[in-house]
């Protein structure tokens, strides 16, 4: 589900077509001065992966919307996730490597958790939409989506040869 949000917003992402909800309750973000600093300096760029983030005064911001893709939970993991991505990855020749950074961070915080009960037909739509993705067979970290056993293998796995 992972690679198949990651798709979806980085096609979003390139098309200049971010979807964005306005949220009914604004989030508030308190942050240390070293992440307010950071913050302001790329609510530009977050804009335009669709999350729309204002100063609030001092060190507190409000974030106003998000992608039409996430739910509003997830919000505050997420920045603090993209504020610690661009403190690792920053370089200042390489803006698309941190907004990657970012698409993969908001995918991440967007798709289906282990452990989360889904319906069959959720399970098959996931699945037609990873058949769909331009690469299927891994998440956006490179963890495999898709394996593939051979019939020896199987065995080996239920004890039916050594």
């Amino acid at each position: 589900h992972e690679r198949v949000v990651y798709e979806a917003l980085k096609k979003r992402h390139r098309a200049l077509s971010v979807q964005s909800q306005n949220l009914l309750i604004p989030e508030t973000l308190d942050l240390s001065h070293k992440e307010a600093d950071l913050l302001s300096s790329i609510l530009e760029d977050l804009s335009g992966l669709g999350i729309q983030i204002e100063p609030f005064g001092g060190t507190t911001f409000v974030v106003k919307s998000i992608p039409q893709l996430m739910e509003k939970k997830q919000i505050k993991s997420l920045i603090m996730e993209i504020i610690e991505t661009f403190l690792e990855t920053h370089d200042p020749t390489s803006k698309e490597k941190w907004l990657e950074a970012c698409l993969i961070s908001m995918a991440c915080h967007t798709a289906s958790r282990a452990n989360k009960a889904m319906q069959t037909r959720e399970m098959v739509q996931v699945l037609e939409d990873l058949q769909r993705c331009e690469n299927p067979f891994h998440c956006p970290h490179g963890r495999p989506t898709i394996v593939s056993l051979d019939v020896k293998q199987m065995e080996k796995l239920f004890k039916r040869v050594v």
